[in-house]
């Protein structure tokens, strides 16, 4: 049975994991439920933070002689703008990375995993000289799956890559097409998928680090979990369309003069 990348973790390391995972699991839950109602509004939050963070770092870096909260302030103002201006574009990318991943990992499990060898499989030559190189530099439980990740990806055919880049491209251009064209059930459906996508993984870490032999027993059948997923997703859809996105037009409620 193939390990899972968290058991490379130190202990310590998978208890941390464990305590973002029950983060994430309520953001999860969130994103799922009801995550159309605040998705504009979360990505001009979310983007303003990051580019707030890189605005405190970069006047000190360039020797701006700028203060640097002021280039916090000024990051957060513009990737606020850009959030909300651009969310369109983004939700319409990030459906697009989402559903292109989706299928290349559902090609992958049913055509080219093989448990059994992937360990006794070296990764590609570029890749193990960058882990050489980084590896000085990250945490060796990090490292440890770092290294099964790339032994993973090393034993596939070329013919297969091709294969699962073709079927990620097409897939995400459509998406793209698509989120242009409809980007109020666009953002429900990615909320409601990346909702059961962290419902997913984070149930799943918990598992490993708690219930350990119920994580083994579980991901023996490893098809199920993209059934499960897909399951949770369709739920979460129908939810957010039922009472977010689809909500009856009042002014038929209003009654008729006599």
């Amino acid at each position: 049975m193939e390990a899972s990348l968290i058991d490379h973790l130190s202990p310590e390391d998978q208890l941390h994991l464990a305590y973002a995972a029950w983060a994430t699991l309520f953001l999860g839950l969130a994103l799922w439920s009801c995550g159309v109602t605040f998705a504009r509004g979360a990505v001009a939050l979310i983007l303003g933070a990051g580019l707030s963070l890189l605005g405190l770092w970069l006047p000190g870096r360039l020797g701006l002689g700028m203060s640097p909260y002021i280039g916090g302030a000024i990051g957060f103002i513009i990737g606020s703008i850009i959030g909300g201006w651009g969310f369109r574009w983004i939700q319409a990318v990030t459906l697009a990375a989402c559903l292109g991943l989706a299928v290349a990992g559902l090609y992958y499990q049913w055509h080219v995993r093989h448990p059994a060898t992937v360990s006794s499989i070296a990764m590609s030559r570029p890749a193990a000289t960058l882990l050489v190189q980084i590896k000085p530099a990250i945490n060796p439980g990090v490292y440890g799956a770092l290294e099964s990740l790339g032994q993973r990806v090393g034993h596939i055919q070329r013919v297969h890559l091709e294969r699962m880049g073709l079927a990620g491209i097409g897939t995400a251009i459509a998406a793209i097409l698509f989120a242009m064209g409809f980007p109020r059930v666009t953002a429900t459906l990615i909320t409601s998928a990346l909702g059961a996508l962290i419902l997913v993984l984070a149930a799943f870490c918990l598992l490993h680090v708690y219930v350990p032999r119920l994580s083994d027993q579980l991901s023996v059948a490893a098809g199920s979990t993209y059934v499960i997923m897909a399951a949770l997703a369709v739920v979460g859809l129908v939810i957010q369309c039922r009472f977010f996105l689809c909500s009856p037009d009042k002014s038929q409620e209003r009654p008729q003069p006599s």
